[in-house]
């Protein structure tokens, strides 16, 4: 399942700061489609937890940002619309939204994805 949300309204960050991300629920990945002025990798690992979602660097470690109530497949979520507390915790810190754009149903493999289990 492919996932899309939009992470934006950074406070202490620039207003117009805003990532899209692509989530894939079942491999616990996430890629960047597309941002500003919020510096991400352009892909890394998702910890789902029930009660939130944690946006993690390629090699695990620090989550670059922990998306309250934000629950992935396994723990009975997401549906499109659905919106949240998105808190930035790799520096700079920051609390903005995070927001479901679009959840795609469709098993389809992308022809060159960016998560490519670290092959990028």
């Amino acid at each position: 399942m492919r996932i899309t949300v939009h992470l934006h309204s950074f406070d202490g960050i620039d207003p117009s700061a805003y990532a899209i991300l692509w989530f894939d629920d079942e491999l616990l990945e996430w890629s960047r489609e597309s941002h500003a002025s919020l510096t991400l990798p352009s892909w890394g690992r998702l910890q789902g937890r029930p009660a939130k979602t944690r946006v993690c660097p390629p090699g695990g470690g620090s989550p670059l940002f922990e998306l309250e109530d934000l629950k992935l497949r396994k723990h009975g979520g997401p549906f499109e619309g659905e919106t949240g507390v998105a808190r930035r915790v790799a520096p700079p810190s920051a609390c903005g939204r995070w927001h479901i754009q679009c959840i795609d149903d469709q098993r389809a493999r992308a022809e060159s994805s960016i998560c490519a289990h670290g092959d990028a």
